[in-house]
């Protein structure tokens, strides 16, 4: 590996202030000026400190991140769960991605510590040595948009509501001002025919039964009385009479 850095599986420890503490060898070559092997640096991690600065991301309840090394040694997680720390997890979803799409990319998959069904970010690090990984519970990722959604659909729902209440409203008034157009044009039409046929009354009586007609006609009455009296000397009334079938 030249002078690039080592990443080690994590180990538990037995020794000292940190024991059954998690840590993780990290080692890197020192060449010498000349570009000999100058000897080795090496320091042991805690991955108490990868887990609280992962904890401090506030992911949300679905939410995870987490290291691995290059041959799929999970290094550390959060939430942690130890029955997983140094687990060969190269079989899972993450890996099949990072050998077919490349160092960085994103997926939406199970994942196989829990089964949660989690959208993913992730990226090689540390020199190509480790895969760190960050992934959102999709439930969560996705609420937000779902409600944006479902406002938009309640406004929308409610637009079309709106419009087809106005429409309907509109046509009920369009019809009642059509019908009502049409009536007035009826009683037009019927009130120029009767004028024309009291033009054509020849004597008083034929002009009486006309306008008793059309009377009848106008008002739709069932009965009309028409009387014409000639004043003065007390002659009698001429009467007219129409009633309905």
């Amino acid at each position: 590996d030249g002078n690039r850095l080592i990443v080690g599986p994590p180990r538990r420890s037995d020794i000292g202030e940190g024991r059954e503490r998690w840590y993780v060898n990290v080692t890197r070559r020192i060449d010498n000026p000349g570009g000999s092997f100058g000897g080795i640096s090496g320091a042991a991690l805690s991955i108490d400190y990868l887990l609280a600065f992962y904890d401090a991301l506030r992911l949300g309840k679905g939410g995870a991140v987490g290291l691995f090394t290059t041959d799929g040694i999970l290094i550390a997680r959060s939430p942690f769960d130890e029955t997983f720390i140094g687990r060969d997890l190269s079989g899972g979803t993450l890996f099949r991605h990072l050998s077919t799409a490349g160092d960085r990319g994103r997926f939406t998959a199970p994942y196989t510590t829990d089964g949660g069904t989690r959208l993913t970010a992730y990226r090689r690090a540390a020199d190509d040595r480790a895969v760190v990984y960050v992934g959102l519970g999709e439930d969560e990722a996705l609420a937000p948009w779902r409600a944006r959604l479902l406002f938009r659909s309640a406004l929308g729902l409610l637009a079309m509501a709106l419009f087809a209440g106005g429409s309907a409203l509109v046509l009920r008034h369009t019809q009642r001002q059509r019908a009502w157009s049409e009536r007035q044009s009826e009683r037009l039409s019927l009130l120029a025919s009767e004028a024309a046929r009291l033009a054509q009354a020849r004597d008083p009586a034929t002009a009486i039964d006309a306008l008793t007609m059309a009377a009848r006609r106008l008002t739709g009455a069932r009965r009309v009385v028409t009387r014409l009296t000639r004043l003065p000397d007390g002659i009698e009334p001429i009467r007219a009479t129409v009633t309905a079938d």
